[in-house]
């Protein structure tokens, strides 16, 4: 009889300790603004094949759109979402949100995925529910962001911060939560799991051992469980959750556990639910602003490298090319950083981030292409934002999408935008711009038939721009009119050398305009070299015609570089009688090819080089 009494007792005390005990923040109070609890339509996903799924989202009253909002995940969503359950979570965040516990937070509820074209009556009893949760892989974490927070970006505004990012989940869910968090720390930082299924469903057991043994991540972690949860085949509930508690304690992670009397059910968590979003969001804002200080920090310092790197004097053409990777590298690192600042902390110094990235963004897109869709979406915010602008801004595409890589041009791919373009904005005064802009990497035919189409559109536009215009016309025209001509070279070179006629009679000869400041002059080099090397034989020299100021500066890179042609040097830059501006000539690199009688046949020797090389050389000296 005495065993029996206190067997009783026992009975009582452990269920009066499974009983959920609701907190203030679990009941509807006056005055505070409801969200809002929106039913999305069913989900087809990819990354899960053949399933479906129902979620919902939740959307605060306070939300803004002037302001990313945090975002919270919850598995097995239809459990959370409910007003009368234990967890009450729109009730919950509503109090905990009006309060300032917890920062604006957009909760995403989500259902595990049902192979079938119907979902079962019970939410509990979808097929793929533990495939999805128990695996330890990325496969859940892609999953949510590339479809789920993708989908509901469209409508609201949600932060990039991983810092502004929390999920949770019980049981399955709660592991699920965890390896989310594990794998892509760069997006989730906040994790919330209770009665958490550490054990052997589908190796969850490994993560005490993983985590001692992997470098500590930035995630901060809410535990909770029953000290009368689970024990089965699986494994032991309690004992996974303690060996989860230690592990994390000795990483020294910045994690919380909570441990009730209760069962594998969420009385025990629900009963703690506000308490636990308290203590996971707690200091957000103040951290959020030391964190966007920190990184800010590191844009500006980022930016200061960049700006800092220049060719080093009398560098040949292999540190030239060591250069240009350190200085590519700069680039690409600033980017990254401005854009991330940006998407972060656009209420900070995020327009000023936002410039620093655009400003990059057009060296690094050539080398990397998530930074050149980028690019192309802001330009489409700026379409958006000002209408008026649209030809202005996609003027820049028409030579971006044809550049194949950093100096390599697709010449029919541009024709094609090109074309393509002026149809679209015919008496646009950048149909104008983009002609001029372009017609110096095509030969002088196609130049000339730019010249005089930009010239039939300047009558509509303002009459300043067109008077403008017709100045850099007729410069390209003095440039042009050398086209077919004996192009008339005399000159002593830095190492005394004679070039005139008679020296270069009877040989094909490239005039290279160029000057030691000019990155793609200087990446152009080793290609000039090689053509020396494989033509000289045959009758083909070089002439550099350098646009430097600083003759000590150029003597000091050339014996560097050890370039075997002569080279034209004039430290007036302005004079007339300067041979650059004899022929015209202002932007640099350009590249001209003379025939074996002098004459100017190719305007634009850096494209098809060798191929213009063959012909002209296979051509009669008489």
């Amino acid at each position: 009889m005495h065993k029996l009494l206190t067997l009783l007792v026992l009975v009582a005390t452990i269920s009066a300790a499974d009983e959920f005990v609701a907190a203030p923040a679990h009941h509807r109070k006056p005055g505070v603004p409801e969200g809002q609890v929106i039913a999305m339509p069913q989900w087809n996903s990819k990354v899960f094949p053949g399933t479906t799924r129902d979620w919902w989202i939740y959307v605060p009253a306070q939300y803004n759109d002037n302001k990313p909002a945090n975002v919270m995940v919850f598995q097995d969503g239809h459990d959370y979402v409910r007003l009368n359950g234990n967890w009450r979570l729109p009730i919950v965040f509503d109090n905990l949100i009006h309060s300032g516990a917890m920062p604006v937070t957009i909760a995403i509820l989500i259902n595990p995925g049902h192979n079938g074209s119907y979902q079962p009556k019970s939410p509990w009893r979808v097929s793929n529910r533990s495939f999805e949760y128990d695996t330890l892989s990325d496969q859940y974490a892609r999953f949510l962001l590339a479809e789920i927070l993708p989908e509901v970006g469209k409508r609201y505004k949600l932060t990039e911060d991983p810092e502004g990012r929390a999920i949770c989940g019980a049981s399955s869910g709660g592991i699920c939560s965890f390896t989310a968090a594990w794998e892509r720390p760069d997006a989730f930082r906040k994790v919330l799991t209770t009665i958490g299924s550490f054990t052997n469903i589908r190796g969850g057991h490994s993560y005490p051992n993983l985590i001692r043994k992997t470098e500590r991540k930035p995630l901060r972690i809410f535990l909770q469980d029953g000290v009368n949860d689970l024990d089965n085949r699986h494994g032991n509930w309690p004992l996974g959750n303690r060996r989860m508690e230690s592990a994390l304690k000795y990483m020294k992670y910045d994690f919380k556990s909570a441990w009730g009397e209760g069962e594998h059910n969420s009385k025990h968590a629900g009963s703690i639910f506000p308490a636990a979003l308290k203590w996971l969001w707690r200091d957000h804002e103040k951290n959020r602003d030391r964190r966007a200080q920190l990184l800010w920090q590191d844009v500006k310092k980022a930016q200061t490298t960049f700006e800092g790197l220049h060719p080093p004097d009398g560098a040949s053409p292999e540190q030239m090319k060591d250069f240009f990777e350190r200085y590519l590298t700069a680039g690409e690192n600033l980017v990254n950083l401005a854009q991330r600042y940006a998407r972060w902390f656009p209420d900070h110094d995020g327009d000023e981030a936002l410039e620093i990235e655009e400003e990059f963004l057009e060296l690094t897109m050539y080398c990397n292409s998530s930074h050149r869709q980028r690019l192309w979406d802001l330009d489409q915010a700026r379409i958006k934002a000002s209408p008026r602008n649209e030809a202005n801004i996609m003027s820049e595409w028409v030579f971006r999408d044809s550049v194949k890589g950093l100096g390599e041009i697709d010449l029919e791919k541009l024709r094609s935008n090109l074309q393509s373009f002026v149809r679209k904005y015919p008496s646009d005064s950048s149909a104008v711009e983009i002609r001029l802009d372009v017609g110096g990497l095509f030969e002088a035919k196609e130049r000339l038939q730019l010249l005089t189409e930009a010239e039939a559109v300047l009558p509509k536009i303002p009459k300043s721009l067109a008077e403008m215009y017709r100045g850099r016309i007729a410069q390209q025209r003095k440039e042009l009119k050398w086209v077919d001509q004996v192009v008339p070279l005399e000159f002593a070179s830095l190492d005394g050398r004679r070039v005139d006629r008679k020296a270069l009679a009877g040989k094909v000869v490239l005039i290279d305009f160029w000057s030691t400041g000019c990155p793609p002059c200087i990446a152009g080099l080793p290609d000039l070299r090689e053509a020396y090397e494989r033509y000289h034989r045959r009758g083909f020299e070089i002439i550099g015609i350098s646009k430097d100021d600083n003759e000590k500066h150029l003597r000091r890179f050339l014996k560097t570089a050890k370039l075997p042609w002569p080279q034209y040097f004039n430290a007036d830059l302005k004079s007339a009688e300067h041979l650059a501006n004899k022929f015209g000539i202002v932007g640099i690199p350009v590249l001209w090819l003379l025939d074996r009688q002098g004459q100017l046949r190719y305007v634009n020797g850096r494209e098809d080089t060798n191929q213009k090389l063959e012909v002209l050389l296979a051509e009669s000296a008489d």
